[in-house]
């Protein structure tokens, strides 16, 4: 079984010649090596966009969310909100008012205590500077027409702007703004009643059957029926205009590309029983942060013991 090694920046990547899925709503491994590569060329999209003159605001969009309601009926919701919010009359009034340029949004869901939360993270590129005050008033005044009778969004909880030079430095000093729309699956909840998706998947791993019946009902709604692949929700969405500061490419051909990029050189190899027993014993993980910090002599040592 070859060892494989890949460096994304100052990111190193480890793994075993194994198929990959490539799914970054359903396997934490993929999904980091994805993530890390999207949040580089949203980085880049940014930085271009300012050099040419533009801003930047971080925006979050949410509606009321209770105990029980089920993920597949709350990710139809909010659809057919973001669908008014991003097109029709009363969007194109909305960009006209803000001076919008383009925008890159991501999906993210969490789960806390009153159930399924999902929530749109936009970056909002704009032609000209605006007050992130007047910016929140004008989103939620049109979010406020796009969402159910039933679930108005209040103007403090339903929509959060700042402008991204101060977010940067604040709370997403850690994460940077193009971390925040890529890794949202795998960051860890903002609070200690809420739990990301991989955080359901490990407590599920660890023997927690709430957790397990949770990531279940989530991964029900990223696999078409029937099939054992991924669905084609994408995680993330850039305007049409945003494409002049990247590649067009889909996100499918995309996650494809990296997946099969991360992979590196071969540094080694190890028995096809040796791989088994790391499997069986859910020592894999440990094995390629292994490999990650020492190479195939850590490996080995690792077998050895």
């Amino acid at each position: 079984m070859d060892v494989y090694l890949s460096t994304h920046g100052d990111k190193k990547f480890a793994s075993f010649g194994t198929q990959q899925c490539g799914s970054v709503w359903l396997c934490p491994v993929c999904a980091s090596r994805i993530s890390s590569v999207r949040a580089q060329k949203i980085e880049s999209s940014i930085e271009q966009h300012k050099a040419a003159g533009g801003h930047i605001a971080f925006l979050t969009l949410t509606i009321p969310h209770r105990a029980g309601n089920r993920l597949a009926s709350e990710l139809v919701t909010f659809d057919e909100a973001m669908k008014k919010f991003s097109s029709g009359r009363r969007a194109v009034e909305y960009q006209e008012k803000i001076n919008y340029f383009g925008s890159i949004r991501a999906l993210e869901i969490t789960h806390g205590a009153n159930g399924w939360h999902v929530h749109i993270h936009m970056l909002l590129f704009l032609n000209s500077f605006m007050d992130s005050d007047e910016l929140k008033r004008i989103t939620h005044d049109h979010w406020l027409k796009c969402t159910p009778k039933d679930r108005r969004p209040s103007f403090f909880r339903g929509v959060d702007v700042v402008a991204a030079d101060a977010f940067v430095s604040t709370y997403l000093s850690k994460w940077g703004v193009s971390d925040e729309l890529t890794k949202g699956h795998t960051k860890t909840g903002r609070k200690k009643t809420s739990r990301t998706p991989f955080e359901l998947l490990a407590d599920a791993a660890d023997g927690h059957a709430e957790a397990r019946a949770l990531f279940s009902e989530y991964a029900s709604c990223f696999v078409i029926a029937g099939k054992k692949r991924a669905s084609s929700r994408k995680q993330i969405f850039t305007s049409s205009k945003l494409k002049c500061y990247s590649d067009d490419k889909t996100e499918d051909d995309e996650a494809k590309a990296i997946i099969d990029s991360a992979k590196g050189l071969v540094i080694g190899s190890i028995p096809l029983e040796h791989f088994k027993k790391l499997r069986d014993e859910g020592m894999l993980v440990s094995a390629m942060q292994v490999v990650k910090s020492s190479g195939m002599d850590g490996l080995i040592q690792m077998l050895n013991h």
